[in-house]
């Protein structure tokens, strides 16, 4: 299993994040991120609505229904070639260092798009090969 570690060391007791690819018929992961819950925020939070102003994909899951806020069981990731289209404008945004926050500094910007492109690679990988992503929080 290709796993990447994005975790920091932390002051506060904060939450992770694991977002993983189960290939098609395969009983374990494949690849694995694993990162901080702000960082995970950071990027969620710069997917727009859509047309009709509203969430979709994994900005909805986010904004309204937060699984992973719910139990530490992961979550299965719906919508994957919408939510990577999303995860694709971020990368967007992030390699112009275009981001809405303008606290990120320019190493910020440079760690969160690593993060934000091996998120990439996971639905990339599970749209090519008919396999699932999925998303878990825990402390």
């Amino acid at each position: 299993m290709n796993v990447k570690n994005y975790n920091s060391p932390s002051i506060y007791d904060e939450a992770y994040i694991d977002v993983a690819l189960l290939p098609n018929s395969q009983d374990e992961y494949s690849d694995l991120i694993t990162m901080g819950i702000f960082d995970f925020e950071y990027i969620i939070e710069e997917i727009p609505v859509n047309e009709e102003g509203m969430f979709v994909a994994l900005a909805c899951h986010y904004h309204v229904d937060a699984p992973w806020e719910e139990n530490e069981e992961p979550w299965e990731v719906d919508a994957l070639e919408t939510s990577l289209s999303q995860l694709l404008y971020v990368k967007e945004l992030l390699t112009n260092n275009k981001v809405k926050c303008a606290s990120l500094d320019v190493e910020d910007c440079k760690f969160l798009l690593q993060i934000c492109e091996d998120m990439c690679f996971i639905f990339n990988e599970a749209i090519k090969t008919g396999g699932k992503v999925y998303i878990r929080r825990y402390y």
